[in-house]
């Protein structure tokens, strides 16, 4: 790839976050290296494999139940297992160990409650399953940021 195109990719990339009000904190794919945006991608693939699965098991547990919370915490309680071995062995490539374990499910409980929240909201305004899907699609992107910080360390 031409070294000025990419230049100019990160360029671009800045001058977007900037014009949106995104901070620094998120930018990290505008000064990645092969191996960052590599490790972004898996993730993005993992974090689709495991939303589909917990988006499913959330229509499937809500179709049941018609409760928010119980359905949230169910699709949760087969999302987590899976999403943590996706992120150990295939995106951060790290071995299993109990204090990651620990903080990876500490996430997931602030990812539940705050998919709570925002099904909650949007449930008084929209169907289930389109509040779902923009549940669904926020708070990936706040699990990804948490674990790199707190749990799948460089």
């Amino acid at each position: 790839m031409d070294r000025h195109f990419c230049t100019k990719l990160k360029f671009d990339l800045r001058a977007s976050a900037a014009a949106l009000g995104i901070g620094p904190g998120i930018m990290v794919a505008a000064n990645y290296n092969n191996k960052e945006f590599v490790t972004i991608v898996k993730f993005g693939i993992s974090g689709i494999l495991v939303t589909c699965v917990a988006y499913l098991a959330y229509l499937m547990f809500f179709s049941i139940t018609s409760n928010d919370f119980k359905s949230v915490l169910y699709s949760y309680i087969l999302a987590i297992p899976l999403s943590y071995h996706l992120n150990c062995k295939f995106v951060f490539k790290k071995i299993y160990s109990l204090r990651s374990y620990s903080w990876f499910v500490f996430i997931q409980l602030i990812a539940m409650f705050l998919n709570y929240f925002i099904l909650r909201r949007l449930n008084l305004y929209f169907e289930y399953y389109i509040s779902a899907m923009i549940s669904y699609g926020v708070v990936p992107v706040v699990i990804f940021l948490l674990n790199r910080i707190l749990v799948f360390k460089k």
